[in-house]
């Protein structure tokens, strides 16, 4: 089971993505966030990381974004 709270994490992070890039290709915002974990909050990271399971997590998100 995915904590609520990573996938609330994710969310945060593909919904900024989404609209400061013009970006909705999930792909391309997770191959981001790989890249550049220093730009994500402490608050994103925290919740993000509490869970081992971080592609999971993220895939949910942006299940629920898309």
């Amino acid at each position: 089971m995915i904590r609520s709270n990573a996938v609330i994490g994710w969310a945060g992070v593909l919904g900024e993505t989404f609209i400061a890039n013009n970006e909705r290709d999930a792909e391309t915002v997770w191959d981001y966030c790989e890249s550049l974990p220093d730009d994500l909050s402490p608050t994103d990271m925290d919740a993000i990381n509490g869970h081992t399971m971080k592609r999971r997590a993220f895939d949910t998100a942006a299940r629920i974004i898309g």
